[in-house]
């Protein structure tokens, strides 16, 4: 059977999800649950019920044993994180940035913060508050829809007409508009699902871009969710990332 689930993961950085999703052992989840809740008892903060965290090693142990009905596209703009072993497990890793681009293909600098050329936060936006325009490593960046044109092409192959879906999860640095109405256009109802984070489209495009963008996914009944590092934004993230694969195995096995 081919693969149910076009997971493309924009903005990979260190792949942390795909680790989170995939890779990580039942004991090691139990250190960050651990973890997680000496943090909240010394924080004050809410800490992760035990039955959500029962729930949560059920929905990895299924995801893991699912790995093969997931065709996992990793896409980041960085080269200096292309050396990490983590890449060699996507189905498709693509070392490009994408956002609005009217020459389609073209190259354009990545910013990067604090001087550091494997951390978090770099853009190809100068606006962002973090970056230093002064530091920087020129990139290779594709207009988004002509991205997802030819994705959605290539993969339309490899499912030799199965049905499918799609599972965004992205945050890169303030294109998130773009991508996101990209995938929407060319798979319509078959964009399940954005996870990750949308912040920096409030902090490079301003407030009212960012609601819109909430307004616009919501008009279109995509429910997004975190998706990040943070290990409280795991566990809901799995369950819907489960539920969607499950609903299609077993329209499939209706039909």
């Amino acid at each position: 059977m081919p693969p149910r689930i076009l997971f493309v993961d924009v903005g990979t950085h260190m792949a942390q999800e795909y680790t989170a999703l995939f890779e990580t052992g039942r004991w090691r989840y139990w250190w960050n649950f651990l973890k997680n809740r000496e943090r909240a008892w010394k924080k004050g903060s809410p800490k992760m019920p035990r039955d959500a965290f029962d729930r949560m090693l059920a929905d990895a142990a299924w995801l893991r044993a699912r790995r093969a009905d997931f065709f996992y596209v990793m896409v980041e703009p960085n080269p200096n994180l292309f050396a990490l072993p983590i890449y060699r497990r996507a189905d498709l890793a693509l070392n490009t940035a994408l956002l609005t681009n009217a020459a389609t293909t073209s190259l354009l600098p990545l910013f990067f913060s604090q001087g550091n050329r494997t951390g978090q936060g770099s853009s190809l936006f100068a606006a962002k508050p973090n970056v230093d325009t002064s530091d920087f490593q020129q990139v290779l960046a594709l207009d988004a829809l002509h991205f997802v044109q030819m994705l959605k092409s290539m993969f339309d192959e490899v499912t030799q007409g199965e049905d499918y879906r799609v599972i965004l999860r992205l945050n890169n640095e303030g294109a998130e508009v773009e991508v996101i109405k990209a995938f929407e256009g060319e798979f319509g109802k078959r964009l399940s699902a954005v996870l990750g984070s949308l912040l920096d489209v409030g902090k490079i495009k301003g407030q009212a871009e960012l609601d819109k963008l909430y307004a616009f996914l919501a008009g279109k009944d995509i429910p997004f969710l975190p998706l990040s590092p943070v290990f409280a934004s795991w566990a809901p993230a799995m369950a819907l990332i489960r539920k969607r694969t499950a609903d299609l195995i077993q329209a499939d096995i209706r039909g």
